[in-house]
């Protein structure tokens, strides 16, 4: 079956193999840091399906919460993807954190996946999305000072903020409905 946003995705991705890879580095790196940091003793202490700003199990919280995330990380372009990589860097940092956080208080790796991966399957891809449109001013400058053309920069920007949308909003019910009962069941 042939389906129009799949292609579209797929040719986002291999247009911007390159920034992807960049940013899942970035997130990478700041998880590593963030469990270290656990297993040194620091605590986080965030709770799985909770929202800062909302109540705990809130989906329009949640996708609101991380919709500022995804325009905050796509804003880094504006920066020249400084913004992307430490607002990446720092959201896996706080991912790390919590993972070895609930690692140190005894949870087994099970637990902490099923916490984790249903939601997460969603939402840190769409981060990295966004995280792709932030690096695109640099990706663009670069470029032209090597004397190359960037494939519809713009177009770019509108499908990985599509994505990102798109994948943070299916992710909220998932993290405020699905994560909660698959924690109970362990």
């Amino acid at each position: 079956m042939f389906y129009p946003g799949a292609c579209l995705a797929g040719r986002f991705l291999r247009r911007n193999a390159i920034l992807f890879a960049l940013c899942l580095s970035c997130y990478l790196a700041g998880a590593l840091a963030g469990g270290v940091m656990a297993v040194n003793g620091f605590s986080g202490g965030e709770t799985i399906g909770a929202d800062q700003f909302g109540a705990p199990g809130d989906p329009l919280g949640i996708a609101s919460n991380n919709l500022v995330a995804v325009a905050l990380v796509a804003l880094g372009s504006v920066t020249f993807g400084v913004l992307a990589a430490l607002l990446l860097f720092g959201n896996g940092m706080v991912a790390g954190i919590a993972v070895g956080a609930k690692l140190n208080e005894g949870w087994s790796p099970v637990e902490i996946t099923a916490g984790v991966l249903p939601h997460g399957l969603l939402e840190i891809p769409g981060l990295l999305f966004a995280g792709v449109v932030g690096f695109k001013g640099l990706h663009w400058c670069l470029a032209t000072i090597k004397g190359k053309s960037v494939e519809n920069p713009f177009g770019d920007c509108l499908v990985g903020l599509a994505l990102a949308a798109l994948l943070i909003i299916c992710a909220a019910p998932v993290e405020a409905y699905v994560t909660p009962v698959l924690m109970e069941a362990f």
